[in-house]
C-alpha cells in the first residue's frame, strides 16, 4: 500500500486501531454537529476523531486560519443561546412578579419589572452557559471541523462501545455508517470511490 493511501486513514487525534464505527458525512460543518451531539449524548470526545483525506488536509493546515470560522459559529450560537434565555427568563420572571403581586400589597409596576428584569438577566446567563457548552467539541478534531478542506464526504471515527452511538449517529443521516472489523477493512471503506 502506497503512503498517501496510509496517510489518509491516519487519524488526525492520533489513535491508532479500528474505530467501533465510522459514519461518512457530507461536510465539515455535518460532521462537527455529530461530534457535538455525540458528546451530548456521553460519548467522551477521546472517543471520536475524523479520518480520511478531507481531515488529513485539515490536520495539515495552521489552526489559526479556522480561528474566525470558530469565533462565527460559537458567536452565533451564542447569541442565540442569550436572546433565548432571556425571553424564557423575562417569562418566568413576569410569572414570578404575578405571583407575588397576587399574594402581597406590593406595587404591581415595580415587581413586575423587577421580576422580569431579573428574569431576563437570569434566563440570559444561564443560555449562555447552555449554549456555549453545547456548542463546544473536546475531541482534538473539533478544530478541523473549521479549516478549509477539500469539499467532498468526510469521515467520523467512534471508538467507544456505547449503544447510544449509532442511534445518535442514525439520527445525523449521515450518508453511510458501518462497523468496520479490521485496519484493511477500514481502509477499505475510507478509500472506497464515492
Amino acid at each position: 500500500m502506497d503512503q498517501s493511501r496510509a496517510e489518509r486513514v491516519r487519524l488526525t487525534d492520533r489513535r491508532h486501531g479500528v474505530p467501533r464505527l465510522v459514519a461518512r458525512f457530507a461536510d465539515l460543518g455535518r460532521a462537527r454537529e455529530a461530534m457535538l451531539r455525540l458528546e451530548s449524548a456521553g460519548v467522551d470526545g477521546d472517543a471520536i476523531a475524523l479520518i480520511g483525506r478531507p481531515a488529513e488536509e485539515a490536520h495539515r493546515q495552521d489552526q489559526r486560519d479556522a480561528d474566525p470560522r470558530t469565533m462565527q459559529f460559537l458567536s452565533r450560537r451564542l447569541v442565540v443561546g442569550v436572546v433565548a434565555g432571556a425571553l424564557i427568563g423575562a417569562v418566568a420572571g413576569a410569572v414570578v412578579g404575578g405571583i407575588v403581586v397576587a399574594f402581597s400589597d406590593a406595587g404591581v409596576a415595580l415587581v413586575m419589572v423587577a421580576t422580569i428584569v431579573v428574569g431576563a438577566l437570569a434566563g440570559a446567563t444561564v443560555g449562555a452557559l447552555v449554549s456555549v457548552e453545547r456548542s463546544t467539541g473536546f475531541s482534538e478534531s473539533y478544530i478541523l471541523t473549521f479549516q478549509d478542506a477539500s469539499a467532498g464526504p468526510i469521515w467520523l471515527a467512534v471508538y467507544e462501545p456505547d449503544r447510544n452511538v449509532e442511534s445518535t449517529l442514525q439520527a445525523l443521516a449521515p450518508l453511510e455508517l458501518r462497523r468496520p472489523r479490521d485496519l484493511a477493512e477500514l481502509r477499505e471503506i475510507v478509500d472506497a470511490p464515492r
